[in-house]
Parts: structure tokens; sequence; C-alpha cells
């Protein structure tokens, strides 16, 4: 009998585990979408993946199970704000510094060659800027005519931004009791379904003109992502009984649909992206569970935030060294950037994320209890 349940219990675990890597497969496959949609003009002169965006809403929903699995019982037990906070940051800063100051470093060396507008290089290049990035916080004096984008050496670091921001409000509501979770979800939904109504999409948070639409985006997303880990059981008997697979091509064939783009979008990011995570938690796939998908998981956050600095320092390489227009090399153009971002991802990872991120969490947890 003892060794019967030993062996259920390791058994549980296996499974568990597995669940989560598939979780991380689907984290891989969002990252490598968001980044061919920033450089798509470089497979094809039509845009055919404008609507990727509805991936980072994916992201939160993860982060939400994660987040709930490995810090729900611990917050629960008396785990101090300053520790989690300093976890997170392990697992997230080093390699958001790292790529923006490589993104600043090609942003100030195309304004010292007169290729940067000196107009926006004052509103993003300034002291109380720069230190507002540095601090992950984002910058919100760009305006005008100039663009908006809250994270200018690095723009898909806003989602990071909100990823932290809503770590510390699931962790005040969880030491709070963890309390009104459903009402929290409808909340967040009817707000994020009335602003995206007013912006026209729900393509919003790496500006400052709607910067709202995006920390709605991760509210919503992160804590229905709680509420499936919670009430596992229960999204399972709702959406367990649709393959993974169905829901990814939905979503993918969404902008097929006939009806509005608001419409199609909310659809995607209420209904169809929370299925396909819950059923990735409870249903095997070979989409999911094979080694590319498990590449693609562990190297995911560098794919997700190299792909802006990478591309750009490529693209100048290409036209100063070569004299070559990337954008207009199709498709070879695309294949050396995804094959150079999916290396330097790799790399970034085993040599730069992991090993500090180790050290990290060591130094905070004798800092930090």
């Amino acid at each position: 009998m003892y060794q019967s349940t030993i062996r259920s219990a390791v058994t549980t675990h296996r499974e568990s585990f597995n669940r989560i890597r598939a979780l991380d497969g689907l984290r891989g496959y969002a990252a490598l979408c968001v980044a061919v949609m920033h450089y798509q003009v470089l497979f094809s002169s039509t845009r055919f993946f404008d609507f990727a965006y509805v991936a980072v809403d994916l992201f939160f929903v993860l982060s939400g199970i994660v987040i709930s699995m490995n810090y729900g019982e611990r917050i629960s037990q008396g785990i101090s704000l300053a520790a989690f906070v300093c976890n997170r940051l392990a697992r997230l800063y080093p390699l958001y510094l790292l790529t923006s100051a490589v993104g600043f470093i090609h942003a100030y060396a195309l304004y010292a060659a007169g290729k940067y507008d000196p107009n926006t290089w004052k509103a993003v290049g300034d002291i109380p800027s720069m230190l507002a990035n540095l601090a992950m916080l984002p910058n919100v004096r760009i305006g005008g005519s100039a663009s908006q984008v809250l994270f200018p050496f690095n723009g898909p670091a806003w989602s990071v931004f909100a990823e932290i921001w809503v770590n510390i409000l699931f962790f005040v509501w969880a030491r709070a009791g963890g309390r009104h979770l459903a009402f929290i979800v409808l909340l967040a939904a009817a707000a994020l379904i009335v602003a995206a109504g007013d912006h026209g999409n729900v393509d919003g948070g790496w500006g400052s003109v709607h910067m709202a639409i995006g920390l709605l985006r991760a509210i919503f997303g992160f804590f229905i992502g709680v509420a499936i880990w919670k009430h596992r059981s229960r999204f399972a008997r709702v959406f367990g009984a649709v393959p993974v697979e169905v829901y990814a091509v939905l979503i993918l064939v969404h902008p097929l649909f006939s009806s509005t783009q608001i419409v199609r979008e909310l659809v995607v990011v209420l209904v169809l992206v929370p299925g396909c995570v819950a059923s990735a938690l409870v249903n095997r796939s070979m989409l999911l569970e094979n080694p590319v998908a498990r590449w693609l998981g562990v190297i995911s956050y560098g794919v997700y935030l190299w792909q802006i600095p990478f591309g750009a320092w490529l693209g100048s390489a290409a036209r100063q060294g070569l004299g070559i227009d990337l954008a207009y090399k199709q498709p070879w153009g695309g294949l050396a950037w995804l094959i150079g971002l999916l290396v330097l991802a790799s790399l970034s990872y085993y040599f730069i994320e992991a090993p500090t991120r180790r050290f990290l969490r060591r130094l905070t947890d004798k800092l930090v209890r």
C-alpha cells in the first residue's frame, strides 16, 4: 500500500511536470509568433501576421497559472513582498536590462550618425526618461507626432513592466485572502471591452496613449490564469473537451471570421486564449510535447526580448556592411533574422539568463527573508 501510494505520487508529480512543460511549449510558440509579426516584412511584401499580438495575452494567462502554482501557497504561508518581488526580478530583470542596453546603443549610434530624429532623441534619451526605463518604468514623455513607445529601446518590454505590476497585485490579493476572483476577472474583462472598443482594437499597451489597455490585458489574462489553475477541474470539463490544436487553428484564422475586428479580437482574448491554455493544461498534445516545443519554451523569454534589438542591429549591419536592405530581400533576409534570433536566444539562456538567475536568487535569499 505504501509503495503504491509513493508510485502514485511520483506519477502525479511527473504528469504535473509534463503539463508545465506543455505550457512552456505554448509560450515558446507564442513568443515566436510575436517576433515574426514584428519582422513579417522580411518574409513577404504583404502583412500576413498583423493579428499575432494576441499571443501576448497568452503570456499573461500562462503567467497567472505558473505564479499561482509556485507562489500561491508560499504567500499564504508568509513569504514577504520583498522576497517575492526579488524572485520575480531575478527572473525578468537581467535580460530586460541587457536587451534594453543593446537597443539603446543602437539608437545612440544612429543618433550620432545623424540618422535619428533629434527631437525624438530628446524625448527618449534624457536622464529622467533613461532612469525610468532603467527601473522598468515606462517613458511617458514621448508625444506629438513622435512614436509613443513606452520602452523606446526595446518596445516589447512593456509587457514585462505590466507583468511585474500584476504580480504585485496578485501578492496583495493572495495575502488578503484571495477572495472575489470571479469578480476581478469579470470586472477586468468588462473594462477591457470598454477600453478596446474605444481604441478600436485590443493592440494596446506598448504606447502611452493606450497604456491602460495593456494593463487591463495583463490583469484579465493573469487572473483568468489564476482561476484556471485554482479551478482546473472545472475548466477541464468546459474547455478540455476541445484539443489545443483546435484552439490554435481558430486563433490563427480568426481574421477570416465575418465580424468586426474588435469583436473577433475580444473573442480571441477573452475566450479562445484562455481555452487554449486550459486545454493544454489537461490534454496531451504532440504540438506541445516534442523537443522543438520544449526548446522554444526554454528560450521563449530571450526570443521575445531579443527580437527588436537583434533585428535593429542586423538591419543596420546589412545596410552599412553589405549595402543590403533586408526588407527587400525576401525570404532569405527573414530566414537569416529568424535563425540568428533563435541562436542568440539559446546562447542568452544558457550563458546569461540561467546563471544570472541562479546567482541573484541565492543572493536575494541571503538578503531578504
